[in-house]
């Protein structure tokens, strides 16, 4: 009778692990399906109209020589407002802009990000303006791109102010 059961038991743990096998194999191949759908969708949208401007894309745009090179060319180039050194103003300012499809920055698009809530990103309106001043000078960046192909993309950086 043991061995009955012990046979039993097999039988249902072999029935577990191939039901098991067979959908988890279905899930990975539904989920491949979905990816394909999903790059070819954001690719046929992308297509269909140049101007929209993206957040999310395969290959997001590039600073030359990467994020340590951005940083210090903004470290380099903020010029601290004085009245804010006086007032003893600090602060982390986020500046949203649109890398267009040839690297350049939108000057146009160069603004104080809103957060999902809608409050602003700023940090004061002296360093606000001065932080907008330094992102609307970077250099060309490599653009972003989707199935190859540059798009416009939004991008948001941090600016620190701090007096030492």
């Amino acid at each position: 009778m043991n061995t009955l059961k012990t046979f039993r038991t097999a039988i249902l743990a072999s029935f577990v692990a191939i039901c098991t096998t067979g959908y988890a194999q279905n899930n990975a191949n539904e989920s491949a399906v979905s990816k394909e759908q999903n790059a070819a969708a954001a690719n046929q949208s992308a297509t269909e109209d140049d101007n929209n401007v993206f957040f999310i894309v395969e290959k997001m745009p590039q600073f030359p020589n990467g994020d340590i090179a951005m940083r210090k060319y903004i470290a380099e180039n903020i010029v601290y407002p004085q009245e804010a050194k006086d007032k003893k103003i600090q602060g982390k300012v986020f500046v949203t802009f649109v890398i267009g499809k040839d690297g350049a920055i939108e000057p146009e698009s160069v603004k104080i990000a809103v957060d999902s809530d809608g409050n602003y990103r700023g940090a004061d309106p002296l360093l606000d303006a001065e932080a907008i001043r330094v992102i609307k000078t970077l250099p060309k960046w490599k653009p972003g791109t989707q199935g190859g192909k540059p798009l416009r993309v939004s991008y948001t950086v941090p600016v620190a102010f701090e007096i030492k």
